[in-house]
């Protein structure tokens, strides 16, 4: 299987809107019939003269538990069916019944959002519960119209307080219509 692409930045291409619209679905149709040891993909350079080739392989498959397997393309999904009224304590529950994992801390891009080390202390049990209770449009700021959210979860084996490492992104859809 073999498809080659060529690119140019000249002002002239633009014009040719149609031409590279058919070209891209041409492109994912020959691309969809391949198989993964079929890519291969080659970096010319005219200007210092290199050229690298690349042939990708399989992801590498991470054992989080004896029957828990992830890879780097992974992302966790949950869809909430209150919209962006979903708790904290909603996402957690979730996670830990479909993953057998225990939800520790959440990230919101790099804005930490819940710390388990800091709420777990003696004396928090009140905060800790109204921050778990606490709707993550609430907790995030989010606009009325976002449709998703990625937060960036970390996990414990339950009973071991070790954080698990290559756990993937969980994704929060909102319904629509529940906002």
């Amino acid at each position: 299987c073999y498809f080659f692409f060529f690119f140019s930045s000249r002002r002239r291409h633009t014009r040719f809107l149609p031409v590279s619209w058919a070209r891209r679905c041409v492109q994912e149709t020959v691309l969809r019939q391949c198989e993964l040891k079929d890519y291969r993909n080659a970096f010319l350079s005219l200007a210092v003269p290199i050229m690298q080739l690349s042939e990708p392989g399989p992801a590498p498959i991470v054992k989080l538990t004896e029957d828990l397997k992830v890879t780097l393309w992974d992302r966790w999904e949950i869809k909430s069916e209150e919209g962006q009224k979903i708790s904290l304590k909603t996402i957690f529950n979730t996670l830990e019944e479909r993953y057998k994992l225990q939800p520790r801390d959440l990230m919101y891009g790099s804005k930490a959002i819940y710390f388990a080390s800091i709420m777990d202390m003696q004396g928090k049990e009140k905060e800790r519960e109204q921050q778990l209770n606490k709707s993550l449009g609430e907790l995030l700021k989010l606009e009325e119209d976002e449709e998703y959210v990625d937060l960036t979860v970390t996990f414990s084996k339950k009973g071991n307080n070790d954080i698990l490492k290559d756990v993937p992104t969980v994704r929060i859809y909102f319904d629509p219509k529940k906002k």
